[in-house]
This record gives C-alpha cells, structure tokens and sequence, in this order.
C-alpha cells in the first residue's frame, strides 16, 4: 500500500506477501497512516521497511503484529518520519525502533 500527501486509516487489515524496495507492506511517503489491529506476514523490501517505511507519519495501535521472518533485507519497521509517541505494537523477530 502506498500513501503519499493524504490520509489513511486501515483497522483489523492483514498485508501478506507483498514487496518492494522500501515498504514492502506500507509506503508512506509524506501522508498519514494510521493502523489499528492490523497483521503483517511475509511482507519484504530491498532496502528498508519490510512492513512499514515511513517519511510521513505513522501511528499503529491494537497490537498490530509483524509476522516478516527475513528482517536481513531492512527492519521490520523504518522511519525517517514521525512515529505516534504512544504505539502498541511489536514485531516478531525484527527491529522496530
């Protein structure tokens, strides 16, 4: 999924099997996403952010779950935005911060 200078909101969704060379998951790319209950599994990326990239903003909430299993290619979650102070999630096997 990409999100560029707009909005998202996704609840309880599940990004599978995607990939891409940063954000294999999710790419924001200037916009806001925020996630509530959502899961990642087998998402990749070449260079960073197997299940999220963000140069944007990014709040996760609801225990969003990172499944990824090859964190070599870029961490679970990377950001040169703005990550929400209080998030709940974690990521399985991967770096998140």
């Amino acid at each position: 999924m990409y999100v560029s200078s707009g909005t998202a909101t996704l609840v309880n969704c599940v990004l599978e099997g995607n990939s891409a060379y940063n954000g294999g998951g999710i790419l924001v790319n200037g916009g806001t996403a925020t996630l509530y209950g959502c899961t990642f599994t087998s998402n990749t990326a070449i260079t960073s952010g197997a299940d999220i990239y963000s140069s944007g903003t990014v709040s996760v909430y609801g225990n969003a779950v990172g499944f990824t299993s090859d964190c070599t290619q870029g961490d679970a979650l990377s950001t040169s935005g703005t990550i929400d102070p209080n998030p709940s999630f974690s990521f399985s096997g991967c770096t998140t911060l």
